[in-house]
């Protein structure tokens, strides 16, 4: 059980990687999916993980989003801006 989670975690990690290289590919949500599937393999690493800081501050904003039920506005223009951004860099490159 363990090498498949491990072999997944890896999998996601590369995908994640080529989110980075391709600008409108995500690859936030594979690094995450990578990240959980390596927690799943070794009681130490999800130890030292949660001790993180990142992952405190992460698993506190998606808990408040869960119990708010919606996202909120800062975090909405946060992800717009961010995707407009995007969406230009890939239109200056492609002229």
């Amino acid at each position: 059980m363990k090498v498949g989670y491990f072999t997944l975690g890896v999998v996601f990690a590369f995908i994640g990687l080529a989110g980075l290289a391709i600008p409108v590919f995500p690859s936030m949500p594979f690094f995450l999916l990578s990240l959980a599937c390596f927690m799943k393999t070794s009681r130490r690493l999800e130890i030292s993980i949660r001790r993180n800081g990142f992952y405190k501050k992460l698993s506190k904003q998606i808990k408040k989003i869960s119990l708010k039920k919606y996202i909120p506005i800062g975090i909405v223009l946060c992800l717009f801006i961010a995707l407009l951004a995007a969406v230009g860099i890939i239109l200056y490159l492609n002229n």
